[in-house]
């Protein structure tokens, strides 16, 4: 008796008549669930869970089998997962974190109040005391307003982190943060601290009242 050629057979049968694919597809969905699920949760985790679990997968190799449609039917079922997944649950999370972001929004911001709050957030360590938190104003423009700011010192208007253009109203029509404006993914994986405060501004159509002369950069000692 040749088990090797039993074997192959029962192999090929079972790829005939569909029982693989069933048995692959079942395991490619429960993976992909659970991995897109951790990714929704934390951004962190996100490249290497999703990593981890499509490696395990890919890890079986069932070229000697003589079964060379494995990777594309794999491929296949992966792609329809997530497609499938990320659109259910991403479309949840944005609307979970736009209902948060937005949950206490004011009509109106004072650009001295925040820079205050966001230079006490900052500083609680002390480590700024007696520097300036960057802040740059580019002086109105076409009736619109650019202002760059970040609360690490010393950084020139095209280095800061944060940076708004704000209509003559008072509303902002465009905010970016390092280098990029404001997408989708980014408001999935959540903003904090500054990012926070001036989405809330941007998405809610609030007025931002650049009130210079009370502005106040410094870092105080105490």
């Amino acid at each position: 008796m040749d088990l090797n050629k039993l074997a192959n057979a029962a192999l090929e049968q079972i790829h005939n008549d569909g029982t693989f694919a069933q048995i692959v597809r079942k395991h490619v969905e429960k993976t992909v669930e659970s991995t897109v699920s951790d990714v929704l949760g934390s951004y962190s985790d996100f490249a290497k869970s999703l990593k981890t679990q499509l490696k395990e997968l890919f890890a079986v190799n069932l070229d000697k089998l003589g079964i060379p449609s494995y990777n594309t039917l794999v491929l296949k079922a992966v792609k329809e997962k997530l497609d499938q997944v990320t659109h259910i649950q991403g479309t949840e999370r944005i609307k979970e974190e736009m209902d948060r972001l937005l949950a206490d929004v004011k009509p109106e911001y004072k650009l001295s109040e925040l820079i205050n709050k966001w230079k006490a957030d900052a500083n609680e360590d002390r480590e700024h005391d007696g520097e300036n938190f960057s802040y740059h104003n580019d002086g109105t423009s076409y009736s619109s307003t650019w202002i760059h700011f970040d609360p690490e010192p010393g950084k020139d208007k095209y280095e800061c982190d944060y940076k708004v253009l704000v209509r003559e109203d008072g509303t902002l029509s465009a905010l970016r943060i390092g280098d990029e404006e404001i997408k989708t993914k980014t408001i999935m994986w959540g903003l904090h601290g500054i990012g926070n405060d001036l989405f809330k501004i941007y998405a809610h159509g609030s007025r931002l009242i650049i009130d210079e002369n009370r502005i106040d950069t410094y870092y105080d000692y105490d």
